[in-house]
C-alpha cells in the first residue's frame, strides 16, 4: 500500500539524487567565468517567474473581482482561474529555472548586490512583456522569448561588474581530544 507520506519521500529522493548525482557534478569542473555569469542570467530568469507569478495573484482575483461586479459572471471565473493558473506555471518554471542554473552559480550570486539586481531587472521585465503584449501589435509568442532574451542579457553584462568575493582565508583546524585539555 502506498501512502501519500511514502509518495512524497520518494520524490524528495529523486530530486535530492538528481541535483547532487547528475547536476552538481557537472557543474564542478566547470571554472568558466561565462558559464557562472550565464547562470547568474539563468537566476534572474528564475527570479521574473516568481515575480509574474506573484503579480499575476492580485489580478487574477481582484480582475475577476471586477468582472463579476460588472455582471460578466463565466467570464470573471475564466479570467481569475486563468491568471492563478499563469502564477503557478510560472512560478514553477521560476523554481525549475532556479533548479538548473543555482549548480553553476558563485558566491557573489548570492550576495544582496546580486538579489537586488535580480529584482530589479525582473520588475522592469515583467513590465516591458505588459507593454509589447498589450500596447503593441507584437504578438505573444514574440514578446515573451523577446523580453527573457533581454533580461538574460542584461543579467548576463550587469553580471560582469558585480564584484568577485576575495578568497577566504583558511582557518587552522583544532584538535579536541578527549579527557584532556585542547591543543592547537
Amino acid at each position: 500500500m502506498t501512502t501519500p507520506l511514502h509518495l512524497r519521500h520518494r520524490a524528495d529522493r529523486f530530486l535530492r539524487g538528481l541535483y547532487f548525482r547528475v547536476l552538481r557534478p557537472a557543474a564542478r569542473p566547470v571554472v568558466s567565468d561565462v558559464v557562472i555569469r550565464m547562470s547568474y542570467g539563468v537566476l534572474t530568469l528564475s527570479v521574473m517567474g516568481f515575480v509574474a507569478g506573484i503579480l499575476l495573484i492580485p489580478i487574477g482575483v481582484f480582475g475577476g473581482i471586477g468582472h463579476a461586479a460588472a455582471g460578466h459572471g463565466f467570464f470573471a471565473l475564466w479570467f481569475a482561474l486563468g491568471s492563478l493558473g499563469l502564477a503557478v506555471l510560472s512560478a514553477g518554471i521560476g523554481f525549475l529555472l532556479g533548479f538548473i542554473g543555482l549548480p553553476f552559480s558563485a558566491d557573489f550570486i548570492t550576495e544582496w548586490p546580486a538579489y537586488a539586481l535580480a529584482l530589479g531587472l525582473s520588475l522592469a521585465g515583467c513590465a516591458l512583456l505588459a507593454i509589447l503584449i498589450f500596447l503593441t501589435p507584437l504578438p505573444a509568442w514574440g514578446a515573451v522569448p523577446l523580453v527573457l532574451a533581454l533580461v538574460g542579457g542584461a543579467a548576463y553584462v550587469i553580471a560582469l561588474a558585480l564584484p568577485r568575493p576575495r578568497p577566504r582565508a583558511r582557518a587552522r583546524a583544532r584538535v579536541v581530544r578527549r579527557g584532556g585539555p585542547n591543543y592547537e
